[in-house]
């Protein structure tokens, strides 16, 4: 409800002398529209107010501010409220006057002009700044500014989804807003319904999904529980047939840093397709002399966006970079165009599905023919189309141009893939893909292609397939890679990879045909990168470059891991440099280190290595026997990944554990038990069991990321009687991990197809946790029966504090309980978290495992101790009932202090050393450290 309107307002004569006259308000509320002078016409809204225009008013410098105040409030609807504001003189004159209004930022207000008998017009500049009181109204109130209202929401072929585009919508009412859904529209619609708080901004996901080619141009209706919104939604199945070199402009690749990776390759590109969203450094990079690309003659940004108006502030063709173009397809979001006469080498030109208006266009000689994506005649001079013969237009709006009076006079033609692409693609042509792409029989390029897979931050994990009987002939298949910073910092998942981005290739056709395919991977300096490729690589095949012409040159070193020094030796002394000439083996692994960011790259036209890439069968990767007089350091192989993809473990025949680097230390996984997917030439660890010499990888386990499905049918009976304890270790920074598995089929001692040794961090300030049998063999995995149902855990800690042991969030189940032999306490872990002091160190007598075979419903807990003494910061602390007698003594037997309970906690400084203490009849060791 609106309770008035003010606004600044007046009537100045030519001197500038300002005086009062005659004021009308009236009003009028248009349903999701949009204020325009075909649907304005004066005088038909309702009239509040007719006459002096000295209402209520406050003089501020001189404006005067004119408040009204509606008898009854105005009751808004949520429509395009249009205020007719008639100003006259108080008196007929002769005199020029004009009425003026101060400028507003309101986004959502506009100014329509009418002087005299004209037509109300939009004043682009100026903005009426008109203020709203409003009555207390519980409503919602949807608001959306007019700019937002025409959506382009660019390209897509037939049957795929354009990037989404996202629309501000604010929330002017009181009460939670929901938008529910977009009618009217059939190539349209709404993502998801959004609720917006009251006096609060969001936004809206809009989605363009056509079923048929042409472009389309549709009135779709925003409906909300706070009022309807029309918008104007425009798309296009059309683009132009992409050049040799394409580049993705993204907020994590910017087209400067696109330009600077090609190096000297800028000068030789003739052809250039840019995608994505543009912003205005990205389009004075195209003009600066550093990119000045002196070979381009062919500019493709028919898939790319603009800032909204930026052609329109700063123009295009007074730059000598698009005088020289000969083709050049606009951005898909331009309205507007002029100024094409200098533009002598241009003979192709698209304009693009957002435009409007080419009024002031002059369009040069020899520019013949003219494409255009929109699915609304722009407007356009007839005059300057004395040079165009032949105007291409979407195949579905060949009659809408026909009947346009300003080009019905030209040869108008359906725009076919010949005029998009034929003969004005150079060669052979290279597809960069930052997204999933499935080739199937109906969309596949028919042509020879070279692809690129490269990663996009902002879109994930990008992955190519082929479908069954796909002919595709792929001349070369580059993945790249970026190879971050893993580290064990993650609390919930293995271990945390947000700087990581991979790129996955699946092949299910025998029909399609590869030429050279290769990897590229982006090195980061100081790491360790744990590879392993899927054929042979001679070393002096194997390029490591700097990933621009700013970097410093890399060097480099590359190891591999011994499993026969590790068996004669023991862990710490088995990795061994890869030295000139030797060859980097299918299969095994490796790793990697650079001084500098660099770009290592492999390229092959092996029958081995096409064959990695296209073949659909087992891939069988060989394990060695290293014979040791100590079991847990036998047969130890470093091998990996052999599709380029990802991989799910579960679909890996073998029955012993891997182990994964995390960044920071390692992880050990069951294939059985744990959810991972081997990320592309992805190593790892594993040792070999006397009855395996191979691990078969299926090809049904390749994966386009890392999410693993619900592995139920995968596992065997025998799976559901095991029982499965994951045990976290956190400190303040870092976490480790360990498990334990009741088995009753397993044995006590050390198994090669189930146990996994612990692999000590080589980082000393990062905690571990680990189980310990009868030897003090540490395991990362300890799968035995259950025996007396004590297993003794072991802590390494790296950094003095506080710390917690636990079990996984999540967890549920039987008891587990924990207990600090230090302080004689216990605590079921299913229950909640023991949390704990400790000094740096190795501590393999202070923990204890528990088991018991029965399940806790959640309320239940162990029957609570009686009475228990620790130490805590430097005191001994008691805790038993009122009223028992407390004894300390020396380790010796030395009575030293005695205290009855007064209440249930008692505590007393002690010096370091051990100590007895007796509680009633129980006696308790307590060290102080």
């Amino acid at each position: 409800m609106i309770k008035s309107i003010s606004f600044f307002g007046g009537v100045n004569n030519n001197e500038g002398k300002e005086e009062n006259g005659t004021m009308r308000i009236a009003c009028k509320e248009y349903n999701g529209e949009k204020p325009t002078s075909e649907f304005v016409d004066m005088g038909t809204g309702t009239v509040y107010y007719e006459g002096s225009d000295n209402l209520d008013f406050t003089n501020t410098d001189g404006e005067q501010m004119i408040t009204y105040v509606f008898n009854t409030p105005y009751e808004y609807k949520g429509g395009c409220l249009v205020l007719d504001l008639l100003s006259t003189t108080q008196n007929v004159t002769s005199e020029s006057a004009y009425v003026y209004f101060e400028y507003n930022r309101i986004e959502d207000i506009y100014q329509l002009v009418s002087r005299n008998e004209d037509s109300p017009h939009i004043e682009e500049w100026a903005k009426p700044n008109v203020q709203f009181e409003y009555t207390n109204n519980t409503a919602p109130l949807i608001s959306i500014s007019r700019d937002s209202r025409k959506a382009v929401l660019g390209y897509t072929p037939v049957g795929s989804v354009a990037p989404i585009k996202y629309v501000k919508v604010r929330n002017q009412g009181a009460s939670d807003l929901t938008i529910s859904k977009l009618s009217g529209v059939t190539a349209f619609s709404l993502m998801k319904s959004v609720t917006i708080p009251a006096g609060s901004l969001d936004i809206i996901g809009l989605r363009y999904e056509p079923n048929e080619r042409g472009s389309y141009s549709e009135k779709g209706l925003l409906e909300s529980n706070g009022g309807n919104v029309r918008l104007l939604l425009q798309g296009t199945t059309y683009r132009q047939a992409p050049y040799w070199t394409q580049l993705e402009v993204t907020q994590e690749y910017p087209l400067d840093r696109l330009l600077s990776d090609l190096g000297a390759k800028r000068d030789t590109i003739t052809a250039l397709s840019i995608s994505g969203n543009l912003t205005s450094n990205d389009w004075s990079t195209l003009r600066n002399e550093r990119y000045s690309l002196p070979s381009l003659r062919c500019l493709d940004l028919s898939t790319s966006t603009l800032p909204d108006n930026y052609l329109d502030q700063y123009g295009l063709f007074d730059y000598s970079f698009f005088q020289r173009l000969e083709q050049f397809a606009l951005p898909s979001n331009i309205q507007s165009v002029n100024n094409l006469f200098n533009c002598t080498s241009l003979t192709k030109l698209i304009l693009p599905v957002g435009i409007e208006d080419a009024y002031n266009t002059k369009f040069p000689e020899q520019l013949t023919n003219l494409i255009i994506f929109a699915p609304t005649p722009p407007s356009v001079n007839s005059n300057d189309l004395q040079y165009i013969q032949k105007v291409y237009v979407p195949e579905n709006r060949v009659d809408v141009y026909n009947n346009s009076w300003e080009w019905r006079n030209k040869e108008i033609l359906p725009i076919t893939d010949e005029i998009l692409g034929g003969a004005w693609t150079p060669g052979r042509r290279t597809v960069t893909i930052r997204q999933d792409v499935v080739y199937d029989a109906n969309n596949y390029p028919k042509d020879s292609l070279n692809i690129k897979i490269s990663p996009d931050p902002n879109k994930g994990y990008p992955t190519v397939s082929l479908e069954s009987d796909v002919p595709l002939l792929i001349d070369t298949l580059i993945l790249r890679n970026e190879l971050g910073y893993r580290n064990a910092y993650s609390e919930d998942g293995l271990y945390d990879e947000s700087e990581s981005y991979y790129s996955s290739f699946i092949n299910h056709s025998v029909d399609a045909k590869l030429n050279v395919a290769g990897y590229e991977m982006q090195l980061y300096p100081w790491r360790w990168n744990y590879l392993s490729f899927p054929f042979d690589v001679p070393l002096a095949d194997l390029k490591i470059e700097p990933i621009s012409e700013y970097d410093t040159n890399p060097s480099f070193i590359i190891r591999y891991y011994d499993g026969n020094v590790r068996a004669t030796n023991g862990i710490g002394d088995s990795w061994k440099d890869v030295v000139s000439g030797d060859v980097l083996k299918a299969g095994k692994g490796y790793i990697v280190q650079t001084d500098n960011r660099a770009i290592c790259s492999i390229m092959s036209d092996t029958e081995q290595a096409l064959h990695s890439f296209m073949g659909e069968q087992s891939v069988k990767v060989s394990l060695d026997t290293h014979t040791s007089s100590r079991i847990e350091d036998q047969s130890w192989n470093l091998v990996g990944n052999p599709f380029p993809s990802f991989f799910n473990i579960h679909y890996i025949e073998y029955n012993a554990p891997i182990v994964v680097w995390n960044g920071d230390g390692y992880i050990a996984l069951s294939v059985k038990d744990d959810d991972y997917a081997l990320r592309p030439l992805e190593a790892f660890f594993t040792q070999k069991p006397d009855e395996k010499s191979d691990l078969l990888f299926q090809p049904a386990g390749r994966q386009i990321n890392s999410y693993i499905a619900d592995q139920g049918n995968l596992r065997s009976s025998s799976f559901f009687s095991r029982r499965i304890i994951n045990l976290v270790l956190k400190g303040d920074t870092y976490t480790d991990k360990s498990r334990v598995v009741i088995n009753p089929e397993a044995r006590i001692e050390y198994e090669l197809t189930c146990d996994a040794v612990k692999w000590m961090s080589p980082k000393a300030e990062i905690p571990q946790l680990y189980s310990l049998d009868g030897s003090d063999r540490r395991y990362a995995i300890n799968e035995r029966p259950e025996g007396s149902g004590r297993i003794a855990l072991g802590v390494y800690i790296g950094k003095a504090g506080t710390y917690e042991l636990a079990l996984p969030e999540g967890s549920i189940g039987q008891s587990v309980i924990l207990k600090d032999k230090y302080l004689n306490k216990e605590v079921d872990l299913s229950l909640k978290t023991y949390s704990f002091q400790a000094e740096e160190g190795t501590f393999d007598d202070r923990f204890e495992l528990r088991l018991s075979s029965g399940v806790v419903t959640g309320t239940e807990a162990p029957e609570d101790q009686q009475s228990m003494a620790y130490a805590q910061d430097g005191n001994l602390v008691v805790e038993a009932p009122a009223g028992i007698s407390v004894t300390v003594y020396s380790y010796t037997g030395v009575p030293l202090i005695s205290h009855t309970m007064n209440q249930s906690r008692w505590s007393i400084p002690l010096s370091t050393g051990f100590y007895l203490v007796r509680i009633g009849d129980h006696t308790y060791k307590v060290i102080m450290h």
